[in-house]
């Protein structure tokens, strides 16, 4: 067994298995504890705080991870990722507080939660950074605890705050996610890897300031495309109907975990110089997705109906059209992971401006006579737009294989694919 969890693929998809399952008890906890219109609140902040603090990273963990993989020593690494940290955290601060300010009245418990984000920011770079050089040098097992560990203790925590009676708020859920999320990839620092070096050279900060510059970019618009949908509710639709949104994404976001657990390794690979088998990863990632996603299709009724109750049964119609998006959303996440790992970070953001734009556009026309459903059918369109023109993009930098074979491949092929990373 211990052999078998050393593969980076069976590791990483054993941690996903077990973060969705995470994910549905939290998703579910959350909806029992505030009901739809106080989880409307908590997406209408922990979306765009959250986003704003991946944003503030500045491609820093995609840069470590590469890095690493390439044989840079990782305390240094993670030196760099504590100065940047503290920095980003010093300057980013106050212009934290504005937004807050923009997004909610002052004092209300989503600028609370703002500020919150704002407070943890050191950590949150640090912490994700320190994720991306676990990764990206190879340590499997300790990446697959730590990524199931914040699903975990938020679920501990809040099957406590359930069984204990205590009336929560929107405030003390966001403040515990908040806590697990960040304070999670701490837990690194037991291991000599990841304790930071006493100094670290210039060229890593010449190198990371360039790397930024490239990818920053494209990984933001592709941060905000992957949220549009949700952000765009959020803020043309009432507490009740985000709260019925933020489920269907919540469900439906797990499968992205798995394109993950197949996205890193496949980087790694890249980064090392090893292209000829992106198309191939691709289309198994999109494959093992379709499999994934008819079984939780299946089950969404029960889980509804057993999980959430009936004041969430408007939520199972855009939950089955979130998780089809779900499919070409899989093959992004190889192809962007496969550009960043060749060391073209800015390279996708054609695709995710395309995309952007789509889903944008299509929410503002159609939420209206739609509701819901179209505004995951826009979510949908705008991720096979993506995936088209990064598969363009990757024929051109990193390998001209036929476009069929970035999408369509046998089970038995999938499956000696995925067994294939290192």
């Amino acid at each position: 067994m211990r052999r078998v969890l050393r593969h980076p693929s069976a590791t990483l998809l054993a941690s996903s298995a077990a973060s969705t399952l995470f994910g549905l008890g939290t998703a579910t906890l959350q909806a029992r504890l505030l009901g739809p219109a106080g989880r409307g609140e908590l997406a209408m902040a922990m979306v765009p705080a959250g986003i704003v603090a991946i944003l503030l990273s500045f491609g820093l963990p995609d840069f470590a991870a590469r890095r690493a993989a390439k044989g840079t020593d990782t305390r240094s690494l993670s030196r760099l990722a504590l100065v940047a940290g503290v920095a980003i955290g010093l300057v980013a601060f106050f212009p934290y507080i504005l937004l807050a300010g923009l997004q909610a009245d002052g004092q209300t418990e989503v600028w609370w939660l703002f500020v919150a984000w704002a407070a943890t920011v050191p950590l949150f770079v640090f912490g994700s950074t320190l994720t991306g050089v676990a990764i990206g040098s190879g340590r499997w097992l300790a990446s697959a605890v730590v990524r199931a560990l914040p699903g975990f203790a938020a679920l501990v925590v809040l099957t406590a705050l359930f069984f204990l009676h205590v009336d929560a708020s929107p405030l003390l859920v966001g403040l515990i996610l908040i806590a697990t999320t960040v304070l999670s990839p701490l837990t690194y620092m037991v291991r000599r890897f990841a304790r930071p070096a006493t100094s670290f050279g210039r060229e890593l900060i010449v190198d990371a300031a360039r790397f930024g510059a490239r990818g920053w970019m494209a990984g933001a618009t592709a941060l905000v495309n992957q949220r549009i949908d949700l952000l765009m509710v959020s803020a043309i639709a009432r507490p009740q109907e985000v709260g019925l949104y933020a489920v269907s994404t919540t469900l439906a976001a797990t499968l992205n975990a798995v394109s993950n657990a197949v996205a890193m390794p496949n980087r790694n690979r890249v980064a090392r110089g090893d292209v000829t088998r992106v198309a191939r990863t691709c289309a198994s990632t999109m494959l093992l997705i379709v499999c994934l996603a008819l079984v939780v299709a299946a089950a969404v009724p029960l889980l509804i109906f057993v999980l959430l109750g009936s004041a969430f049964q408007a939520a199972a119609a855009p939950m089955f059209v979130l998780l089809a998006a779900q499919v070409p959303l899989a093959g992004v996440v190889v192809l962007t992971q496969s550009l960043n790992g060749a060391g073209k970070p800015g390279k996708p953001l054609v695709g995710e401006v395309v995309a952007l734009v789509t889903t944008a556009g299509m929410i503002l026309l159609l939420f209206s006579p739609g509701g819901l459903v179209l505004a995951a059918t826009a979510t949908g369109v705008g991720n096979l737009l993506s995936l088209a023109v990064l598969i363009v993009l990757t024929r051109k930098h990193i390998q001209a294989a036929p476009i069929r074979s970035f999408c369509f491949i046998g089970p038995r092929a999938m499956i000696s694919t995925l067994r294939s990373l290192r």
